[in-house]
C-alpha cells in the first residue's frame, strides 16, 4: 500500500488516510485490492489531467462514496478549497441519511478530523478546519413563470468544489443550476457520481461525454489487458466452485489490483470513470455469476443486477424505442405537400418551433402519417392545417394554455376543431374528453400506445426516408419507461426523457393518435385495394 501511494500527505488524500489509519465504517482505511480507487481520490489524474469536471459511473458498494468523503475531509483540512465544498443530494431526506449517519461517523471515529470540526452534530453545514462543507438537497422548491424550477439551495452558498451524489435522481434543470455556486471560484471543480438507471440519461449520458476511463488489468502471462466491466461474464473463471478474475485472452488468473485507468477518449477534458462490484475484492465472483444467470432466485431483477452490480444503464427492449424500429415503419411514399382529407393533426410546442404530425386512419386501429414538419409560428400551423384539410387537432395545452385557446377560436371557422390536451400522471382512465373541447390523457397509457404503434407491423405507416424522418425517428426514441416505487411502497410505471431530451415528435404522435379519434377514414383510403405497401399482416381485416 505504502509503495502505491507515497506522496505528500498534504496534497494526497489516499496517502493521508492510510498514514493516519482513518476508520471507515469501524475499519481502518486500506487500499489493499482497491487500487482502482487511488486516482478517483485525487484532484489530478495519474496522466496529469486536472479534474475540472469528473464523472463516476459505478455499481453500488464499491467504496466510491466514502472515498469521496475522505477526499472532502482531506481537502477541507488542508485548505485546498477555501471557498468551500458543497455535497448535493436529490432530496433533503437523502441529505439527512448521509450527513447524519455515514459522514458523522467519519468525524466521530477519527479525532484527526473531528477535533477540527466546529459542530459534529450539524447536518446541513459543518466547518472543517477553515473550510465550510455543506450538505444540501437539490430539489426544485420554487416554480418561476409556471415552468422553471428553482431553489435557494442552488443560489446562496459559494464553493470551489461541487459533488452531486446519486446523479440520476436529480432534476436536470436543478443539476445545471448548481454551477452558479462556482461563479467566483478559481478552482471550478465539479464531480457527478451515481449508479446509472436508464441508457443515455443521467450519469450514463455524462459518462459518454467524458474521456471514458476503464480499469485495464494487465495479464502477467500474455501481457494483454482485460477490462472486467466490458468483458463480463467471460472475465470470470470457476475453480472448485469459487470465482476468480481471468484474462479473456489467455485464460490465466489476473490480479484486479494491478490495473491502470485508460481513457477511451484521451483528448476530452472531462474525466470519467466506470467501475463495478467486479473490482471489489470482497465480492464473491461465483455468486455474481449465479445472480446473473437467475436474478429472481436471489430476490433481484435483471435491471437491478445490471445497474447495481455492473454499473450498467439498463432498459428492457419493450421499454424503449429504437430508431431502427421507427425506420421499419417507412414506406416508399414521398412526404405529402397537401391532402384532400379529412386529416388529423397533433402538435407539440418545442422552442423555437412547433413540431407537427399530420395523417389519417387507414383502418380500425391503423394510421398513416403523411406529413411531419416543424413550423415557426401559429399562422404557419394554420396554413399547414388548411393544405391538409385537417378536421381535428390535438395539441399540448401547457405551458401556454392561453395561446392554444386563442388559436382554437381562429381555427373553428375553417372546420378545424382544436382540443387542448393536458397530460396527467394519475388519470384513472386512458383519456377524458370534456364538453369544452378539453382532453385529458394518462401519460403512461398514451406513451404505451405510441410505442405499440411503432413496434406492431402495419399499425403506423411513415413516408419514405428523408432528413425530417431521421429527426422524427430520433425524437421518437427520447423516452424510456421505468418502474418507480413511492414512499408508501406503491409501484408504478412512468416515462422519462432520455438522451438529449428532444421528444417533441413523440409527443406530437401521441396527440395525433388522440385527434384520429375525432376523424373518420378518408374516402379515397376506404375503398383502396389492400397492397403489400400497407405492411398489413391481418389480410382479412375490413378496411
Amino acid at each position: 500500500m505504502a509503495n502505491e501511494c507515497i506522496r505528500d500527505a498534504a496534497t494526497d488524500a489516499p496517502y493521508w488516510a492510510w498514514l493516519n489509519k482513518i476508520l471507515i465504517d469501524g475499519r481502518p482505511f486500506t487500499l489493499d485490492g482497491r487500487a482502482y480507487q487511488l486516482e478517483m481520490m485525487r484532484p489530478v489524474t495519474d496522466d496529469g489531467k486536472v479534474k475540472l469536471g469528473e464523472v463516476i459511473k459505478k455499481g453500488t458498494q464499491t467504496g466510491a462514496t466514502m472515498g469521496k468523503a475522505i477526499e472532502v475531509c482531506h481537502g477541507a483540512l488542508h485548505g485546498l478549497y477555501p471557498q468551500g465544498i458543497i455535497i448535493y443530494f436529490p432530496s433533503k431526506v437523502a441529505v439527512e441519511d448521509y450527513s447524519g449517519a455515514r459522514f458523522k461517523a467519519l468525524l466521530t471515529d477519527n479525532d484527526i478530523i473531528g477535533e477540527h470540526c466546529n459542530d459534529i452534530n450539524a447536518v446541513h453545514k459543518r466547518r472543517i478546519g477553515k473550510t465550510n462543507v455543506s450538505f444540501l438537497g437539490c430539489s426544485g422548491t420554487t416554480i418561476i413563470g409556471g415552468m422553471a424550477k428553482d431553489s435557494t439551495a442552488v443560489r446562496q452558498t459559494p464553493a470551489d468544489w461541487l459533488v452531486l451524489d446519486e446523479r440520476d435522481l436529480f432534476l436536470d434543470e436543478m443539476a445545471r443550476q448548481v454551477n452558479q455556486r462556482l461563479g467566483n471560484s478559481t478552482i471550478n471543480r465539479r464531480t457527478d457520481m451515481g449508479s446509472p438507471k436508464l441508457p443515455d440519461d443521467g450519469i450514463d449520458l455524462l459518462y459518454s461525454k467524458s474521456d471514458m476511463r476503464r480499469w485495464q488489468i494487465k495479464c502477467e502471462y500474455c501481457r494483454k489487458s482485460t477490462c472486467m466491466e466490458t468483458e463480463f461474464p467471460q472475465c470470470i473463471g470457476l475453480r472448485d466452485g469459487k470465482g476468480y478474475p481471468k484474462c479473456v485472452h489467455c485464460g490465466s488468473e489476473i490480479n484486479r489490483a494491478k490495473g491502470i485507468w485508460v481513457p477511451d477518449r484521451p483528448t476530452v477534458e472531462t474525466v470519467g470513470y466506470w467501475f463495478s462490484q467486479l473490482l471489489n475484492p470482497n465480492r464473491d465472483l461465483a455468486h455474481v455469476l449465479k445472480e446473473y444467470d437467475d436474478p429472481l432466485a436471489y430476490d433481484t431483477t435483471e435491471a437491478e443486477f445490471q445497474r447495481t452490480v455492473l454499473g450498467v444503464a439498463f432498459a428492457r427492449a419493450e421499454d424503449v424505442l429504437r430508431e431502427t424500429e421507427v425506420y421499419q415503419c417507412c414506406t416508399q411514399d414521398q412526404m405529402r405537400n397537401s391532402h384532400d382529407g379529412p386529416c388529423a393533426m397533433g402538435f407539440d410546442v418545442g422552442w423555437p418551433v412547433i413540431h407537427v404530425v399530420i395523417g389519417h386512419r387507414i383502418g380500425r386501429d391503423r394510421y398513416r402519417i403523411v406529413k411531419m414538419a416543424r413550423v415557426k409560428d401559429w399562422p404557419a400551423l394554420h396554413d399547414l392545417a388548411q393544405r391538409f384539410h385537417v378536421k381535428a387537432t390535438v395539441g399540448d395545452a401547457m405551458p401556454e394554455s392561453h395561446k392554444i385557446r386563442e388559436w382554437a377560436k381562429t381555427e373553428a371557422p375553417y372546420g378545424n376543431t382544436v382540443y387542448p390536451c393536458y397530460v396527467q400522471v394519475h388519470l384513472k382512465t386512458f383519456d377524458n374528453w370534456g364538453t369544452d373541447n378539453i382532453v385529458k390523457v394518462n401519460m403512461t397509457d398514451i406513451f404505451d400506445e405510441s410505442h405499440q404503434m411503432v413496434v406492431n407491423p402495419g399499425r403506423m405507416l411513415l413516408p419514405r426516408m428523408c432528413e425530417e424522418v431521421k429527426i422524427f425517428a430520433h425524437q421518437m426514441c427520447m423516452r424510456a419507461k421505468f418502474i418507480e416505487t413511492d414512499s408508501r411502497g406503491q409501484v408504478s410505471y412512468h416515462y422519462k426523457k432520455v438522451g438529449d431530451k428532444q421528444d417533441h415528435y413523440r409527443n406530437a404522435v401521441n396527440f395525433f393518435h388522440l385527434a384520429c379519434k375525432k376523424v373518420g377514414v378518408p374516402e379515397s383510403n376506404r375503398n383502396r385495394r389492400v397492397t403489400t405497401q400497407d405492411m398489413e399482416y391481418h389480410l382479412g381485416e375490413r378496411r
